[in-house]
């Protein structure tokens, strides 16, 4: 069970050389008076995954402030007023999950034989993490404020649906699949048409994709097996559109909608 409806970044983005962000959270509910619990943390690239080297300031150099779960996780338990149990440096297992490559603007790519058996985490030096000061972050986080259903599913070319839902926003497509397969889906603002100076022949069916520039935009699932209600974690889009390459069968409304998500201010409107 998920500890918050916070997505993406918990804490929120910003330069780590200065400030890292963190948020804390209550996870009293989610544990055992008796047995305990379980707490799993899924970690991204964010922008350090950028092979189209759009963020250079980003690069890690010299000594690379690389992220780790004691770096950036701790749990604290207390009785009353008392702290009985603080960890955070040690004792971690740690795996290679099923999204085998990420990217804030590329997208994801989600293959659950990729994942491997558990093991215990590798310690990094205490003097590596990010220089910055730690921070509360005291803004709200982004979340999934609606759910968008299809207005409409076409299929221009065999093993190509295209998918529109109405309005251009922020988000991600969230997919359920009935059976093993490889599946794409690329995500783009607008149709092709006349007039766009790439396109010699545009097809009216068919989504755009040059004004992406060297944004992927897509995601893939590498499945061996069906999968319900699917959708990345460490990436978002800005789209209406979204062709869907080698879905087995036909697509419906029912398989596929848009999480539409965005920082939780309040609409004073």
């Amino acid at each position: 069970k998920e500890i918050s409806k916070d997505i993406l970044s918990y804490a929120g983005w910003t330069n780590t050389e200065k400030r890292v962000l963190y948020r804390s959270y209550d996870v009293t509910s989610h544990l055992n008076s008796s047995a305990g619990g379980v707490i799993l943390v899924r970690l991204g690239c964010g922008y350090r995954c950028d092979p189209a080297n759009r963020f250079p300031a980003y690069k890690d150099h010299g000594n690379p402030p690389r992220d780790s779960i004691p770096k950036i996780f701790r749990l604290q338990l207390r009785v009353g007023d008392a702290l009985a149990f603080h960890s955070g440096s040690s004792g971690w297992l740690a795996r290679r999950g099923p999204t085998v490559q990420d990217s804030v603007y590329g997208g994801e790519i989600f293959a659950p034989r990729a994942a491997t058996s558990w093991e215990f985490a590798q310690p990094l030096p205490t003097d590596w993490g990010p220089s910055g000061i730690m921070v509360p972050a005291n803004f709200p986080g982004v979340q999934i404020t609606r759910v968008d259903t299809p207005i409409s599913i076409a299929e221009p070319a065999p093993g190509v649906h295209v998918v529109d839902f109405g309005s251009n926003v922020a988000g991600v497509c969230r997919i359920s699949v009935p059976n093993a397969a490889t599946i794409s889906m690329k995500h783009g603002e607008l149709l092709q048409h006349v007039h766009l100076p790439d396109l010699k022949s545009p097809d009216p069916g068919r989504v755009y994709f040059g004004n992406l520039r060297s944004a992927e935009a897509n995601d893939t699932l590498v499945l061996d097996g069906p999968v319900t209600d699917w959708w990345p974690r460490f990436t978002y889009h800005g789209f209406r559109y979204v062709e869907v390459y080698g879905y087995p069968g036909k697509l419906s409304q029912q398989s596929i909608s848009r999480l539409m998500f965005h920082t939780v201010v309040e609409d004073k409107a």
